[in-house]
């Protein structure tokens, strides 16, 4: 199982997040991963650390869980003032310091090769030695023993873990002083002054609740093919009479569901063809992760690495165009900006006599048309829904149908209906977001109502979708905000596995513990969320 990520907007994290962006801002930045790994050190099985090392390195974890909580109401505030953004920044910065010193701080039993040895040389200790209290550092293994009698020391490692430990000594009372100036300046700039809103009241519940599923692909399929489609659809893609390649575009204005008709074609057609591939190319295409995404879909396999890295496209390109050849295939190619991708994509793929098909989407008329080699015919113009299909998806996702809504949620909701101004994103994202809390209010559907109610009179697409989504995103509780913008690592259009994303948050330490679930069923869960809100397909 695959999850395709298109972001919405560019999201850069850098490194370990030193480019702090508006939306990365409202996230708890390393906070959790941190107090995890602080929490292994600490532990049994953790780093043996002095008393007084671990003490100190205990008072540092409490106080970076009091930041932590300060983190995490923060997030419940829909448009945080310019002092909390500032004061948040400070906090992911501390965070990020304090965890880029614990993994250069590598423990020093591995480091060093540390052994206690009883048989190492006898160095006679005296009980009032001025350093018996550097001894307790470089050894402590032996801090129990009668410092007047002879003991075994590794003199030679001693130095080293002395030193060791006085850095960490210093390192942890350095961040000490910084994480109580970072309280303090809570306090100071009034943070805790700000007033959550009433979207944070949509994360109130966590992801463990039981969810009403999304629309069905059937559903799906439903509203979107309408009459004008299907027969678009009988005529140029479904007509197996005709066995010449055929190329058809998708075309429409942004945030239309172009996407998401060229998927539901794909599942629909897919059976018929020996092999498919959906790919994304964007604005700024990598052609070489492109045919490698196209060539392992093809084949269903992760295709070999090229030993001569200048050769892998060349290598790449050949191996498709040998797979295809004399295959029947069905080709999406997502999001078109301009003919020179197109141009390249195509003198790749064969031109057979198979009844193959290729599905291009676009904003551009000239390039759906360029695909198209200037047929209008075989370009299908994409169009908002009718009023009747929007209200069948917002209706269906929250309520099951229309005529199971109650009747004081039925003009407040129309109202909705016609804010989304028949934008399919829009429309099944404010539905996912109501469907998703345990019970429905007049407030929350008011609330909605007021915060778009200024949308009625743009008609920017654009516009509209990004409010909806923006209040999707500062709906979600933080564990999910974390785990979502985790995903701004990856390329626009990646295939992401589930498995492998699923165990990168477990490493991350970006998962809450749940009683009676593993991390990575906790994991799971993270992810089945995100998909039901409609942040990942």
């Amino acid at each position: 199982k695959v999850v395709l990520f298109y972001p919405t907007q560019d999201v850069s994290v850098g490194g370990r997040g030193r480019e702090m962006d508006a939306s990365f801002s409202v996230s708890l930045g390393a906070m959790r991963p941190l107090l995890k790994k602080l929490d292994m050190m600490l532990g049994p099985h953790g780093c043996k650390l002095t008393k007084g090392v671990n003490d100190r390195c205990q008072l540092l974890k409490d106080e970076l869980e009091e930041i932590a909580t300060y983190l995490e109401d923060l997030l419940k505030v829909e448009d945080p003032p310019l002092a909390a953004k500032c004061w948040m920044k400070e906090a992911h910065e501390l965070s990020y310091d304090i965890l880029d010193c614990i993994d250069n701080f590598v423990p020093p039993d591995q480091s060093l090769g540390y052994k206690f040895d009883h048989n190492m040389t006898h160095v006679k200790i005296p009980k009032r030695l001025k350093w018996q209290k550097q001894i307790e550092y470089a050894a402590p293994d032996v801090s129990g023993h009668v410092i007047s009698k002879t003991i075994r020391v590794d003199v030679t490692c001693a130095p080293k873990r002395l030193k060791w430990y006085q850095q960490i000594v210093e390192k942890v009372s350095e961040f000490r002083i910084y994480a109580q100036e970072v309280v303090r300046r809570y306090d100071r700039y009034q943070v805790h002054c700000c007033s959550t809103s009433v979207a944070s009241r949509f994360s109130a519940i966590g992801p463990m609740m039981p969810m009403p599923p999304p629309p069905c692909e059937k559903t799906c399929s439903g509203l979107v093919i309408d009459g004008r489609m299907s027969k678009f659809i009988n005529s140029q893609l479904a007509n197996d009479e005709n066995r010449q390649l055929r190329v058809v575009s998708i075309h429409g204005s942004g945030c239309l569901g172009k996407t998401m008709l060229a998927k539901v074609l794909y599942n629909k057609l897919g059976r018929q063809f020996h092999c498919r591939a959906f790919i994304r190319v964007s604005k700024k295409p990598d052609m070489k992760r492109l045919f490698c995404d196209m060539l392992s879909q093809i084949q269903r396999k992760h295709p070999q690495a090229s030993e001569d890295a200048s050769d892998e496209l060349h290598i790449t390109t050949e191996n498709i165009r040998n797979y295809l050849h004399a295959k029947r295939y069905l080709i999406v190619v997502d999001d078109l900006w301009d003919t020179s991708a197109w141009d390249f994509i195509n003198q790749l793929l064969p031109k057979c006599i198979k009844g193959s098909r290729i599905i291009t989407t676009t904003q551009i008329e000239d390039v759906a048309l360029a695909c198209c080699c200037d047929d209008p015919e075989q370009v299908f113009e994409m169009k908002p829904l009718d009023d009747d299909h929007s209200r069948k998806l917002f209706f269906g996702r929250i309520f099951g149908s229309e005529s199971d809504c109650p009747e004081e949620f039925k003009q407040v909701s129309s109202q909705i209906v016609e804010i989304c101004g028949g934008l399919p994103l829009a429309t099944i994202s404010i539905a996912s977001l109501l469907a998703n809390q345990p019970s429905v209010s007049m407030e929350l559907f008011t609330h909605i109502h007021d915060s778009f109610i200024s949308l009625l009179s743009s008609n920017l697409t654009s516009e509209r979708t990004t409010q909806v989504l923006n209040l999707s995103y500062n709906s979600l509780p933080y564990y999910l905000k974390t785990c979502l913008l985790h995903l701004s690592m990856y390329p626009e259009g990646s295939i992401i596995f589930k498995h492998d994303l699923v165990r990168q948050w477990m490493a991350e330490g970006f998962l809450a513990a749940s009683e009676g679930k593993n991390m990575e069923e906790v994991a799971g869960l993270y992810f089945d969320e995100l998909v039901d809100r409609r942040f990942i397909q």
